[in-house]
């Protein structure tokens, strides 16, 4: 016997999908606009003792992973044992004949990782980018 999937689910799981993007390129957008305007005073202090933008760029590269990005590799990590919590004790997977699982392979989550590093990453990247480049510095006289 042949189990297909309802043409709903797909298209709920594709939609999900699409909006979740959404948000992760959001929050990195939003994100590095608040933290580059939290910083901003930062980095005129230090173009004023000489680091080049590469350097500017390269430390928020490193507070995007700190600020970003941990929270939702922690916030992963906690979830996959109440997945198997769930599966094994509210769905009763432990039954003979067992219909449904919650298993995920891992080349799934490896790439879900990287779709999320990416759309979280380009987000910020672009919107930290623009913002160290049209940087000016106060002429203080």
């Amino acid at each position: 016997i042949s189990y297909q999937k309802p043409a709903f689910i797909l298209f709920l799981f594709i939609l999900i999908s699409i909006i979740t993007s959404i948000v992760l390129a959001l929050f990195g957008i939003f994100t590095a606009r608040i933290i580059y305007h939290h910083r901003k005073r930062i980095v005129e202090t230090k173009y004023r003792i000489g680091i080049n933008r590469r350097q500017i760029i390269l430390s928020f590269i490193i507070e995007i992973i700190a600020v970003s990005f941990m929270p939702i590799l922690i916030s992963t990590l906690i979830g996959f044992p109440i997945l198997q919590f769930l599966d094994k004790f509210i769905l009763t997977s432990s039954e003979t004949y067992k219909i449904f699982s919650l298993s995920i392979p891992w080349w799934l989550i490896v790439s879900i990782f990287f779709i999320e590093f990416l759309l979280l990453f380009g987000g910020w990247y672009l919107t930290i980018n623009q913002g160290i480049q049209r940087f000016k510095p106060i002429r203080q006289e």
